[in-house]
């Protein structure tokens, strides 16, 4: 299924944007009139929530729309250079607190809240594109694209060590 696809199956318009609740009921609506069911149509049915499960990860419906949009191809930018940083302070206070499930909790919390900004500075960088994304546009989503899987790493990091605390 092309990018393009995947919009046009849940009949969204090609966005970043998109709110949980209404895609999960475009998604509804669209599975109930592809449901195998109807008319045999098993393959329509698999495209329906094909199309829901790239459009409901964030990072996948980016690559989506930048596909859907002809993005230039570009060399991957990488991470924020102040972020290296960043993450090897952030790994030294989760060493520090490993022992204590408050401090990784508000450690985590913080993250949290570092990996939304980087989802909003995705959504920010596809708000600034009018038309097709040039190439500085592209390499600013695909570094808000790096930040935030760096971000969710760390995340899923602390809840191992949550668990292990």
């Amino acid at each position: 299924m092309s990018a393009a696809d995947s919009f046009e199956v849940l009949g969204i318009a090609p966005r970043f944007g998109l709110s949980a609740a209404d895609l999960r009921a475009r998604w509804m609506r669209a599975a109930a009139a592809a449901h195998p069911d109807a008319d045999g149509a098993v393959d329509s049915s698999a495209r329906v929530n094909a199309a829901y499960h790239e459009l409901a990860d964030p990072l996948r419906r980016a690559a989506a729309l930048l596909r859907s949009m002809r993005a230039p191809s570009v060399a991957d930018p990488g991470l924020p250079q102040a972020f290296l940083l960043e993450a090897m302070e952030i790994r030294e206070e989760v060493d520090g607190a490993k022992s204590d499930r408050a401090a990784l909790a508000a450690i985590r919390e913080a993250i949290e809240g570092r990996h939304q900004a980087a989802l909003d500075e995705i959504a920010a960088a596809f708000a600034a594109i009018e038309g097709a994304p040039d190439e500085a546009a592209t390499r600013r989503v695909l570094m808000g694209m790096n930040l935030s899987r760096a971000l969710a790493r760390i995340l899923e990091q602390i809840d191992q060590e949550i668990g292990q605390a």
